[in-house]
C-alpha cells in the first residue's frame, strides 16, 4: 500500500490574503470602469465617439483583469501544481523502492 507523504498545508491565512487582496483588486477595476462608462454623456451627435471610447474601456478593464490574474492567481496555481508534481514524484519514488526491496527479498 502507498501512503502519500504528508507535507506542510498551505497557510490558510496566507490564502485568506491573497483571496482578499484579488477580490479587492477586482473591486477597484470594476469601480474605475463604471466610473468611466458613467462620465460620458449620450447625445446622438457623439454616439459613435462614445462607442469607441465605451469599447476602449472594457478593452482597459479586460486588460487589467488579466494582468490581476497574472499577478496574483498565476504564481499561486503555479506552486500548487509544483507541489503536486513534487508529491506524486515522492509517491513514484517510494513505490518503486518499495518494490525493489520486495525483489530483493525473495
Amino acid at each position: 500500500m502507498i501512503v502519500p507523504k504528508l507535507e506542510p498545508a498551505i497557510d490558510s491565512i496566507l490564502s485568506e490574503r491573497i483571496g482578499a487582496l484579488t477580490e479587492l483588486c477586482f473591486a477597484e477595476e470594476s469601480d474605475a470602469f463604471e466610473k468611466a462608462v458613467q462620465s460620458f454623456n449620450f447625445d446622438d451627435n457623439l454616439q459613435q465617439l462614445n462607442t469607441l471610447a465605451y469599447s476602449h474601456n472594457v478593452s482597459t478593464y479586460t486588460t487589467n483583469v488579466c494582468s490581476t490574474i497574472r499577478g496574483f492567481v498565476h504564481p499561486l496555481l503555479a506552486y500548487l501544481t509544483d507541489r503536486s508534481r513534487h508529491s506524486n514524484y515522492n509517491l513514484v519514488v517510494d513505490a518503486l523502492s518499495k518494490s525493489s526491496n520486495d525483489d530483493s527479498s525473495v
